[in-house]
C-alpha cells in the first residue's frame, strides 16, 4: 500500500511540471498503395451501332452491344464488387433549317435486364469472368429508341446523335 501512495504522489508532481505541445498531425492517403488493383478499361463491343428503321419506319430497332470491362484484379481473388453507373444520357435533333434541340429520352438504356436512367447504378457482387489471368466482366447493354413522332422539333429532323457514358468503379 506504501508503494502505490508514492506512485501517485510522483506522477502528481510530475503532471503539475508537465508542459503542453500542440501537434500538428496530417496524413495522406495513396489509394492507389492501399489496393493497387483496379480497372484497366471498359469499352462497348460494338462500339459503333447501325441503326435501321422498323418496317412500319416509326421508329429505329432495338441495338445492343456488350460494356466489357477489364481489370488487373488477379482472378484468385474472390468477391470483388463494383459499381457500374449510368453518368450521361443525350441526344440531340438537327432540323432541315439548322436548329438543334435536345431529345430527352431518345433512348432507354436496359443493363443486363435493368432498365436505367442518368444517375442510376447497378451494384455487382463480383466479376463475371476473367482472361486467364485478371477478372473481368461483360454485360448486355440494349439501346431502345422513342417512336420518330415523338422527337419535339419546330421543324423536321435532318440527323439526330446522341451519347451515353458509364462510369465503373471497384468497391474497396
Amino acid at each position: 500500500m506504501i508503494n502505490f501512495i508514492i506512485l501517485l504522489c510522483v506522477f502528481f508532481s510530475s503532471h503539475i511540471s508537465a508542459k503542453t505541445e500542440v501537434l500538428n498531425l496530417s496524413t495522406t492517403i495513396d489509394i492507389n498503395q492501399i489496393y493497387s488493383d483496379s480497372i484497366a478499361s471498359a469499352s462497348f463491343i460494338p462500339n459503333e451501332l447501325v441503326l435501321t428503321p422498323t418496317e412500319d419506319n416509326q421508329k429505329f430497332e432495338s441495338v445492343s452491344s456488350n460494356l466489357n470491362i477489364e481489370t488487373t484484379i488477379p482472378k484468385g481473388v474472390s468477391a470483388v464488387s463494383y459499381l457500374s453507373t449510368l453518368t450521361k444520357n443525350e441526344a440531340v435533333c438537327i432540323t432541315n433549317g439548322g436548329e438543334s434541340l435536345v431529345q430527352n429520352g431518345f433512348v432507354t438504356i436496359d443493363f443486363d435486364g435493368t432498365e436505367l436512367v442518368v444517375n442510376d447504378s447497378v451494384s455487382l457482387n463480383d466479376f463475371n469472368s476473367n482472361d486467364g489471368t485478371n477478372k473481368s466482366s461483360s454485360h448486355a447493354v440494349t439501346f431502345d429508341f422513342k417512336r420518330f413522332d415523338e422527337i419535339t422539333l419546330p421543324g423536321t429532323a435532318e440527323t439526330c446523335s446522341g451519347e451515353i457514358e458509364f462510369n465503373v468503379m471497384v468497391d474497396i
